[in-house]
């Protein structure tokens, strides 16, 4: 999945970052704390050792999918920011890593409570980018 449709190297500087979550929106902090990378100049990054992390770019669009308790369902994919797949260690956050283990398993139904929902677009983004429950339309909530 990591190609350049679907996935971007993303530095995470913890100074910006203090500096977003504290309210300071500027030049240097805007659009959030990561900046994207070039594919060259990920690759020096990583030669240098410079931790970054890998994120899913989020197409323009909607999500949708049927809900089994709340029917038909649609969430705008511009409330969705580009999110992190993998930490800077290399291993997978949450979604990626549910959405890798549902579909090695076969997992054809998910049920999970509200708590969850926002989960759901980013999840139903995942399995296309990787060809698998492309419709979305068996997950469950």
């Amino acid at each position: 999945m990591h190609t350049a449709a679907s996935a971007r190297p993303s530095i995470c500087r913890l100074s910006a970052t203090r500096r977003w979550h504290a309210g300071e929106r500027t030049a240097t902090t805007a659009a959030a704390p990561a900046s994207q990378l070039s594919p060259a100049t990920a690759a020096q990054e990583r030669a240098a050792r410079e931790a970054f992390t890998v994120r899913f770019r989020v197409p323009a669009g909607s999500t949708e999918w049927d809900e089994s308790v709340h029917g038909p369902t649609r969430w705008p994919n511009a409330e969705i920011d580009d999110f992190i797949i993998l930490r800077t260690d290399g291993t997978p956050i949450y979604n990626l890593a549910v959405v890798s283990d549902d579909a090695d398993m076969r997992i054809s139904h998910v049920i999970r409570g509200d708590d969850h929902i926002a989960n759901t677009p980013r999840q139903i983004l995942l399995y296309r980018a990787r060809r698998s429950r492309a419709d979305g339309s068996r997950i469950s909530r």
